[in-house]
């Protein structure tokens, strides 16, 4: 199932990665248990493809968004060949980027190298909520499980990044998740 499901304002439901290839209808299927809005916006967290593996399934009308350095890495991947093109990105944001306003705000963030070279943070400001990936090397959860996938100093770095998001984003007034 998708890591994230967030319904905006105005017709869409934004979904944050797409799982494994061939969770498409799975994915959906969920989505409709909770709505009947279409998915209208797809936020990659970063390359690999159990975050982009079901891009394609989505119809267009579809904007998908991610950090330019995930983009490039993407566009390198079979996945996203041929027909599979359509499931590249289509917004790009180099440091930060927001979608949408108001209570439907979405921030998103790029730091630096973490597990990859285009790790996003994701952070709902009128939740507050930010979504971390399992396996990221920004990501505060299973830290030990994962301990071989990135150095030390990364981990530093990925700390170093959410507390900046806290101070930058609103995000440290008040209750606090990650999810």
């Amino acid at each position: 199932l998708p890591r994230r499901l967030e319904d905006k304002a105005g017709g869409g439901v934004v979904l944050v990665d797409t799982k494994d290839p061939g969770l498409g209808k799975t994915i959906l299927d969920r989505v409709k248990t909770l709505t009947d809005k279409p998915v209208s916006t797809i936020i990659n967290t970063h390359t690999h493809a159990d975050h982009t593996g079901n891009n394609t399934y989505f119809p267009a009308p579809l904007e998908i968004v991610t950090q330019e350095n995930t983009k490039a890495n993407m566009e390198r991947m079979d996945l996203f060949k041929g027909e599979g093109s359509k499931g590249l990105p289509t917004k790009t944001f180099k440091d930060k980027l927001s979608l949408f306003s108001g209570k439907d705000r979405i921030d998103l963030y790029y730091f630096g190298r973490g597990h990859t070279n285009g790790d996003a943070f994701v952070v709902f400001p009128a939740l507050p909520v930010m979504p971390m990936t399992m396996r990221s090397g920004n990501c505060a959860r299973r830290v030990f499980a994962f301990w071989r996938m990135c150095c030390l100093r990364r981990w530093s770095m990925g700390f170093q990044s959410i507390h900046a998001v806290r101070r930058t984003s609103g995000w440290s007034r008040g209750k606090k998740t990650m999810i």
